[in-house]
């Protein structure tokens, strides 16, 4: 027996979601729902499947490959036209030459008896899944799925849709009542169907689907590296994909599904939602009733979408990985041009600060690499390079007060030769200030999560706006400001702050305040 699953990808009425992946490829909690639908089959005894595409087919044919995975082969077919549904049909079944195909939907799965329901004749009327409503209703759409005699796949017209492969089989079903009534079937073809299909599974009420991921509890599923704050509140049921995050205070559930990849800030509430993978949602954000894409919100209830601009709110984790990677790459080059341009004259520094006397030509510190984990045991520690200071430039208590000597001793011992680390991708070129283990294990509770998500840099906002010897409560609120709302841009500015200081301190007087 063969199998033909219909996978056009297309959905009328879920057009914000299927633009730029094809519907089958929308999650079902751990998986793409056309995974659920392959391995269903698959259980059933199925060898051999045939897959027509035709949005995004290149999506799906490079989830499924060839179907080795699963034990089965897998051959692809693209329609030209939806008006030729029929027709690729009839061609896949002159090759096989069947007595009997399933044809299946790629965005439906009905809990089925497919053994018990094959028809028994090549020339047997076909026999339809329906869900009850689909049979009382006078213009019903079937669930897609349906046992064809070689009869009725000769018979089909050559050129009909979805919508009329349907009505035409349905019709002969009535005729002949050769409708099976499906009482649980899952599908993702509306909003609400996709939210309800989690529902379905999360309750275990569909049998002979697969989860990944340990069922830590009764009703919660926790899938590997995930990060759970202690207090995290959990009501099942829950399922949290692999290399999640789950913040401080962060309610979960009932019915919540988290996919891969994605973060939920601090105290933000996830209930009868559904977030997808690759997801950031801020701080303090309530979700219910509502599927959650990136940056896009679809509110189930009033079946209305909105995309949302602030990136502190919703946005993509890899939109916020390729900004980080940009931001390393800039602070690197940054980084190897200043060292170009500087280096011959970093002898003249280490003689100047003493360091060549004392036989040590830099000095270096252990530095927590950032961002890192809250486990210590999970930090990576390198080396931060400086030259020691020139402690005769301290005797006088005046110089030692003076921020443009400040500024200067800044540039000169702790930035030029902290680019080496920059260039190494230690840390940045701006940042929080780089510390040591025990500095940071002695940081307050919420100031060392905030500081450990953030990335370090040579120049601070602290020094830009409070000079060199902050207060306490000057140095939280600088950090705390600047591991919130940091953005390429904001870094550029402060680039531009911290060389107009320099400027002012060798040219005007030692003022270094913008």
């Amino acid at each position: 027996m063969i199998a033909i699953i219909l996978a056009d990808g297309e959905s009328s009425e879920m057009n914000a979601l299927t633009q730029a992946c094809p519907a089958p490829l929308i999650p079902l909690v751990n998986r793409p729902f056309i995974q659920h639908v392959v391995e269903y089959i698959v259980g059933c005894g199925f060898h051999e499947l045939d897959i027509i595409l035709y949005n995004h087919p290149e999506m799906i044919e490079s989830l499924l490959e060839d179907g080795t995975r699963w034990g089965c082969r897998i051959r692809f077919h693209l329609l030209r036209s939806t008006s030729l549904v029929g027709r690729t049909i009839r061609l896949i079944h002159r090759r096989s030459q069947q007595d009997l195909t399933l044809l299946a939907e790629a965005a439906t799965l009905p809990e089925v008896n497919l053994s018990q329901s094959k028809p028994e004749s090549e020339v047997h009327p076909p026999v339809l899944f329906c869900t009850e409503r689909c049979i009382n209703d006078s213009s019903p759409d079937w669930t897609g799925w349906a046992w064809l005699s070689k009869e009725c796949i000769c018979d089909l017209p050559d050129r009909c849709d979805k919508k009329e492969l349907g009505d035409s089989l349905l019709e002969q079903a009535r005729e002949n009542n050769t409708i099976i009534t499906v009482t649980n079937c899952m599908d993702i073809n509306t909003y609400q169907g996709t939210l309800n299909a989690h529902r379905t599974m999360l309750d275990k009420d569909f049998q002979g689907l697969l989860f990944t991921g340990k069922e830590v509890e009764e009703g919660i599923w926790l899938s590997r590296n995930v990060i759970l704050h202690p207090t995290a509140r959990i009501t099942p049921p829950v399922y949290i994909g692999r290399n999640c995050r789950i913040g401080k205070g962060v309610q979960l559930g009932p019915y919540a599904s988290i996919g891969r990849n994605c973060v939920l800030d601090e105290h933000s509430s996830v209930e009868n939602a559904v977030v997808f993978p690759d997801t950031y949602v801020g701080e303090s954000l309530d979700l219910n009733d509502v599927i959650v894409d990136k940056n896009r919100l679809i509110n189930v209830r009033f079946d209305s979408e909105v995309l949302i601009t602030d990136p502190f709110i919703l946005s993509s984790m890899k939109d916020r990985q390729v900004r980080k990677w940009l931001s390393g790459v800039f602070s690197q080059v940054f980084a190897c041009v200043l060292l170009m341009i500087t280096l011959p004259f970093f002898p003249v520094i280490a003689w100047h600060a003493g360091s060549l006397r004392s036989n040590r030509f830099m000095t270096s510190k252990k530095a927590v690499k950032l961002p890192a984990s809250n486990d210590p045991a999970m930090w990576n520690i390198y080396d931060l390079l400086s030259f020691p200071p020139y402690e005769k430039h301290f005797e006088n208590t005046n110089l030692k007060k003076d921020p443009g000597r400040q500024i200067l001793e800044h540039l000169l011992l702790t930035f030029l030769p902290g680019l080496i680390n920059v260039a190494r991708g230690d840390l940045q070129i701006i940042g929080v200030a780089p510390r040591t283990p025990e500095e940071v294990s002695m940081l307050d509770e919420e100031w060392r999560e905030v500081y450990l998500k953030s990335k370090a840099g040579l120049i601070t906002e602290s020094i830009i706006n409070f000079g060199f010897n902050p207060s306490p409560h000057e140095l939280y609120s600088a950090e705390m400001l600047y591991s919130k709302t940091f953005r390429r841009l904001s870094d550029l500015i402060l680039i531009g702050k911290y060389f107009r200081m320099v400027w002012s301190a060798l040219f005007k007087e030692r003022s270094y305040r913008i």
